[in-house]
């Protein structure tokens, strides 16, 4: 897919040693005298994981080699964890290494000046429609495996941002497919589902289930006072996340797809938002049980992280839109939960304040004071709108007003409502002339 207008889809290496995560000192030690002075609350399980965030995870361990420290050690629990009863990762990964593949796309990343293919007849985007600001593409060695006998194709190249869409069943006709990327299959998603031991299952997603709960519930309890280990807890948890599906075949893929469409234990880990509450995060004075997806609760807290965080999460989607049916979901979630997509930033009293409350609906949504910002992922889930299937999941998901207001607002508040305004004065002005006159 042709991304030229969009940002850069690289994302920062992050090998979990703490040499590319830095705290933000803000440059005065005033910054981190006050974190040092506050104690790091974590959920109470009372399993290694939590007994290990509410002994090491301090300030004092989260600056220079002690953070390298921390990390090594907080993926070392995980990874034990996933591992459950193997002796060793390189036994836990021989149970599985004869697991087949069940997508093929290319998802290559093409470089400045690389050449591509557009083929109007296999463009499922853009479709015939020369000037389309987005629209699907072959890479050079897809295209030169693929049959386009007779389609109307013109060659471009890249600025950086372009991505090849072979094997993509949303963005490229299966019959325009290379030999070597056939596209996403459901009946071979359930197969490769179905060979995955129970065991490694349920240890994968428990592990990674209960470390998502632990950094949700950590962002519920401080919000925006403690960004900085908000997100080096999600960094951490998404980029160790990625390394299993990275290293080994599609059955991590397929697992981590299964764990963002879950519900979270509803006996085991509770929460204190409003789950019906889609305009504001209100908490309630007791914990209960949540019916959000994980991934939904990801929409929910993703702006009380910073950019770089946001751009890990974005790659974990692109990662797994392999699978065409999670790209679907992805669409409803994001038409559901559009309003966490936005927050905004108000100068007070020279300090920084970011809130997703109730900004949007109060007094402070008409301040000069205000400004808006976007998620990272704004931009890709604009995107999928763009195709007709996905635009129509949205639109049928019964989400769509909730959409379309926070779009209204977001109008008003970018300058569109004096605007607006100017127009409605016009008309009246105008009405009453007419009145006037007859």
């Amino acid at each position: 897919m042709d991304r030229e207008s969009d940002q850069d889809f690289d994302s920062p290496e992050f090998s979990g040693n703490g040499e590319d995560f830095e705290i933000e000192t803000e440059g005065s030690n005033d910054f981190v005298n006050k974190l040092q002075s506050r104690e790091l609350a974590f959920e109470k399980m009372n399993t290694e994981l939590s007994n290990f965030l509410q002994k090491h995870c301090s300030i004092q361990n989260l600056f220079g080699s002690k953070l390298t420290e921390f990390l090594s050690a907080l993926k070392k629990i995980i990874q034990k964890n996933v591992r459950g009863e193997h002796e060793s990762d390189t036994k836990f990964f021989q149970s599985i290494k004869d697991i087949g593949s069940f997508s093929s796309v290319c998802g290559k990343a093409l470089s400045k000046d690389e050449l591509y293919f557009r083929c109007f007849d296999c463009d499922l985007i853009g479709g015939k429609q020369i000037s389309h600001s987005c629209y699907a593409l072959q890479c050079r060695q897809c295209f030169e495996k693929a049959s386009h006998e007779g389609h109307k194709v013109v060659t471009r190249l890249s600025t950086g941002s372009a991505v090849c869409d072979c094997g993509d069943v949303g963005a490229w006709a299966s019959n325009g497919f290379c030999t070597d990327h056939q596209g996403f299959s459901k009946e071979k998603a359930n197969h490769v589902l179905s060979q995955i031991p129970k065991t490694v299952e349920k240890n994968y997603t428990a592990a990674f289930e209960e470390f998502f709960y632990l950094i949700f519930r950590f962002i519920e309890e401080n919000k925006n006072t403690l960004q900085v280990i908000q997100n080096l807890l999600l960094h951490c948890a998404i980029e160790t996340l990625r390394e299993y599906y990275h290293k080994e075949n599609d059955c991590f893929k397929l697992l981590t797809i299964k764990l963002l469409r879950s519900t979270f234990n509803k006996d085991k880990f509770l929460f204190r938002h409003d789950c019906n509450d889609l305009e504001q995060i209100t908490l309630k004075e007791t914990k209960h049980p949540c019916t959000c997806s994980v991934l939904e609760l990801f929409f929910r807290f993703e702006c009380y992280v910073d950019v770089q965080c946001q751009t890990i999460i974005r790659d974990l989607y692109l990662d797994l839109f392999v699978d065409y049916d999670f790209k679907r979901y992805l669409t409803a979630v994001y038409t559901k939960m559009n309003h966490f997509y936005y927050l905004l930033e108000t100068g007070q009293s020279n300090e920084r304040k970011l809130s997703n409350d109730d900004d949007m609906l109060g007094p402070l949504w008409k301040s000069k004071m205000a400004a808006c910002i976007e998620s990272e992922n704004v931009a890709l889930s604009t995107q999928l709108l763009m195709t007709d299937d996905l635009s129509m999941i949205a639109a049928n998901d019964g989400y769509l007003k909730v959409f379309v207001d926070v779009l209204r607002r977001i109008l008003r508040y970018s300058g569109v409502r004096e605007i607006i305004e100017k127009i409605t004065e016009m008309v009246i002005s105008s009405s009453l002339n007419l009145v006037y006159i007859f």
